[in-house]
């Protein structure tokens, strides 16, 4: 089944096999006014070499003016742990060990600058194995204003080759 375009961006260096995206959106009111809250999730494969090395992530909440929060999760090997803005090189285990696992990963980014020519949110996930990226995938999304908010979640399933 092909993939329907969207105003989404994405760039990715990776071995996968497969990509499912799909989006929706949430209306929350506040009081006075009412911000969008929007979910994209992207379910991707990645081959990792049969070795003992480490991987690590890194998410970069980019442009300008946005603030973000990552929950990261491998089940049985990684337990559930909160981050707040980007962070660099966070080990998540072993290649052997991560064989097969799925990393979940929740990150919300929402758009806190006041210019209503950018209202972009942007988050961009890498998986390192020692200097070696093995995979980047950029994220970006339009929201409609100032206080909205992105979700991206990916289900990233990891096998060793």
């Amino acid at each position: 089944m092909p993939l329907k375009k969207t105003s989404k961006k994405a760039s990715t260096r990776t071995k996968k096999k497969a990509v499912k995206k799909s989006a929706r959106s949430v209306s929350v009111s506040t009081g006075a006014r009412s911000i969008q809250v929007r979910q994209t999730v992207v379910d991707d494969f990645v081959v990792i070499p049969k070795t003992n090395d480490d991987i690590s992530l890194t998410v970069i909440i980019g442009d300008i003016d946005q603030t973000g929060s990552s929950r990261i999760e491998v089940a049985d090997v990684f337990p559930p742990e909160h981050r707040d803005g980007s962070f660099y090189n966070l080990s998540i285990g072993k290649c052997k060990q991560l064989d097969g696992q799925t990393l979940l990963l929740i990150t919300s980014v929402t758009d806190t600058n006041n210019n209503t020519n950018n209202n972009r949110t942007e988050a961009t996930v890498k998986l390192h194995v020692a200097e070696n990226v093995i995979y980047v995938r950029k994220m970006q999304s339009d929201v409609a204003s100032e206080g909205d908010t992105e979700t991206y979640i990916f289900n990233i399933k990891l096998y060793a080759f």
